[in-house]
């Protein structure tokens, strides 16, 4: 399955290790060879090492459940900083943040569509957006202030001067050269892998700005904002056990 997704699962690797963790112990001190009989020997259960494995195991279905339900309640927007459809959906995100207080939880993916870093796709239209993913992305406390600084000079983002004084103003002029920064955007790029192909001519699933992934469903490019309103309400609705319903009250 690492093959063909072209990723790593977070569950599948901590369960492998487990497994070659638990076989370890289990060779060590699980097996008594004094002890006569195919059985008894090598399947005999221990109390202590049952209870183990019992808390060890209820820990591990707890912390998955809670990733699931962290899954379940955040919206991951995949964008480009010199998009113009990106800054329609940031305004519009902005108003619903507002509306949906202390009920959207969203996660940047930086998706440039800029050849320098993203191989994805072929498209190389907004050169500099891998220059502005690299600088959000350098240093977390201040991704937000670079990210709506961005928005708010968009005109003046696409130009290499404005960008070099961004980066002085920050003090992340080192972003473009550093290693771990790029790999970090490299990564985000090629999580759009790990879903379903939406073209046959990407094997990527993502791979335009902006895509939105919420509550596992893929909304791509941009909508009126009554429509996007109502795909929010259907699904908060929904996530908070209300009726099931997804293409209704489309506008006010």
């Amino acid at each position: 399955s690492t093959v063909s997704l072209g990723s790593l699962c977070v569950f599948c690797s901590g369960y492998w290790l487990t497994s070659l963790a638990s076989l370890g112990l289990f060779w060590k001190y699980g097996i008594d060879v004094e002890e006569p009989g195919f059985f008894t020997k090598w399947f005999r259960a221990s109390p202590g090492y049952l209870a183990t494995f019992a808390v060890l195991l209820l820990c591990g279905a707890y912390g998955a459940r809670l990733y699931h339900q962290a899954k379940q309640d955040a919206q991951s927007e995949y964008g480009d900083l010199l998009c113009s459809d990106c800054l329609i959906l940031h305004e519009q995100l902005k108003r619903l943040k507002q509306e949906f207080e202390g009920q959207l939880n969203i996660a940047f993916q930086f998706f440039p569509l800029d050849a320098q870093c993203n191989d994805v796709v072929d498209k190389d239209k907004h050169p500099g957006a891998c220059d502005l993913s690299y600088m959000a992305a350098y240093d977390p406390d201040k991704f937000l202030q670079i990210h709506d600084e961005v928005w708010d000079n968009f005109r003046a983002a696409k130009t290499p001067e404005w960008r070099a004084e961004l980066a002085r103003r920050y003090g992340v002029e080192t972003a473009l050269e550093d290693s771990a920064t790029k790999a970090l955007v490299y990564e985000m790029i090629q999580t759009g892998a790990e879903y379903e192909r939406t073209s046959e001519r990407y094997a990527h699933g993502i791979r335009s700005t902006p895509t939105m992934i919420i509550n596992n469903r893929m909304v791509i490019g941009t909508f009126p904002y009554a429509q996007l309103r109502a795909v929010f309400r259907a699904l908060v609705d929904e996530h908070e056990g209300g009726e099931q319903r997804f293409l209704e009250n489309w506008v006010d």
